[in-house]
């Protein structure tokens, strides 16, 4: 009987081998052939991320231009075809009254740390967006200290203040012991606020761009900064929202975007945004969730920008403090690779690239440059500016009805929403 069953094993044993060496080709071992389910379970699984991560909606250098002090061409053609091809694609002539003056309102924001602040200060962009326009649009300068930024929300305060989750988010320092507070001291933000009341008849008559031959600024170009350090904090909390970047987006939203003021004003801004400098300090944090604090602050943008324009980080001036000099970029280059496998992003958003050109410039300290980088950083931002001025950027409002989360309803906020892939 035992003789039976050991040849009856060992038949089956042949019959086994027979059909794996006709089926499992390159196998080894008959473990491995026994196991090939998993095996194919598993290269399927790697085949699908391989496939994830070469489904690239734009490449780098379609929405990046790598720019540098004094060679500011290859950026303003850049982005000032970007803005004007998605702006006149969204233009509803048959819905707006989109007179030769109307094309050339244009809204901008800026929102960083402190060196998107020097990039304002030290250059011709704050010249630019406030001057005041014509009386049709009655403005108001809003500027926001270190512990009062919540002022240029106009949000009303929770009644606890709740402290930043560690590895996460900031405040770290001077934030972190003052409530409301931010870490950056001389980050104020300074904007040109302007509207026009929706029961004036007519908009202003006047030439909106000035001729004079050495100032081309759009009279009707208006904007400023904003103070935002990092890409997620709880320095500007309200009642609606925890982070500075969710009250950023709502106030946006309330001040900048009714249908109205969309309408009137040449569409949504065009923000600049960076971070990471700040966010490089947190104690523990990973790439990983920066980048995923990234992405929820882009999905707050993008509902509120016609157009975002991501500046890159500069180059640390050594690894001597917590910005590390390969960490930079490595997070330059995640960011820029966020915004380009995205269909969500990449339509509307570009990328300036200035950490090749910063590593031998000269630097204020660590983290900052020198003034002339900033004014001339300024000044190619400024050329955009003016360049893009005489485009209409007036949105179909029916089009963008589901992307228009944050309404007002008989005098109340409702909360924002994030974009959302």
């Amino acid at each position: 009987m035992k003789v039976t069953i050991v040849i009856v094993a060992a038949l089956l044993f042949f019959v086994i081998l027979c059909f794996y060496n006709e089926t499992a080709g390159s196998k080894s071992t008959l473990f491995e052939f026994l196991n090939d389910k998993s095996t194919t379970r598993k290269k399927a699984e790697i085949d699908v991320k391989k496939e994830l991560k070469e489904e690239v909606v734009a490449t780098r250098d379609e929405i990046r231009c790598h720019w540098q002090p004094g060679n500011d061409t290859a950026c303003v053609n850049h982005l000032s075809n970007r803005i004007k091809k998605k702006d006149v694609d969204d233009i509803d002539t048959t819905t707006t009254n989109t007179t030769s003056q109307e094309q050339q309102r244009q809204r901008w924001i800026f929102a960083g740390d402190s060196t998107m602040f020097r990039l304002f200060a030290f250059s011709r962009v704050q010249a630019s967006l406030t001057q005041r326009p014509c009386p049709a649009y009655p403005c108001k300068y809003v500027r926001g200290g270190r512990c009062d930024t919540d002022r240029v929300f106009g949000l009303p305060r929770p009644d606890t203040w709740e402290p930043p989750r560690l590895a996460v988010e900031g405040p770290l320092d001077y934030g972190l012991a003052h409530q409301y507070c931010q870490d950056c001291s001389g980050c104020d933000s300074k904007v040109l606020v302007c509207g026009r009341d929706e029961a004036v008849p007519s908009p202003c008559e006047r030439t909106f761009l000035e001729s004079s031959s050495s100032s081309h600024h759009s009279s009707s170009t208006t904007g400023g900064y904003v103070s935002v350090e990092f890409a997620r904090d709880v320095e500007v909390q309200s009642t609606l929202h925890k982070t500075t970047q969710g009250n950023f987006a709502q106030w946006l939203n309330d001040t900048w975007n009714t249908p109205f003021l969309i309408r009137e004003l040449g569409g949504r801004p065009i923000c600049v945004i960076s971070t990471g400098i700040h966010d490089a300090a947190i104690v523990n944090i990973t790439t990983g969730t920066y980048f995923e604090n990234v992405n929820d602050y882009l999905n707050f943008m993008v509902v509120q920008c016609s157009h975002i324009i991501w500046l890159s980080n500069t180059s640390p001036a050594s690894d001597d403090y917590a910005q590390q000099i390969s960490t930079t970029q490595e997070w330059n280059l995640g960011v820029l690779d966020l915004l380009r496998k995205s269909h969500h992003f990449s339509s509307k958003s570009s990328f300036v690239d200035v950490y090749e050109a910063s590593r031998t410039a000269h630097h204020d300290d660590n983290i900052h440059m020198g003034r002339h980088w900033y004014g001339s950083l300024g000044t190619m931002f400024t050329k955009v500016i003016e360049e893009v001025g005489a485009v209409a950027k007036l949105q179909n409002d029916d089009s963008y009805e589901s992307l228009f989360f944050f309404q007002k309803r008989n005098g109340t906020t409702n909360k924002i929403q994030m974009g959302g892939v």
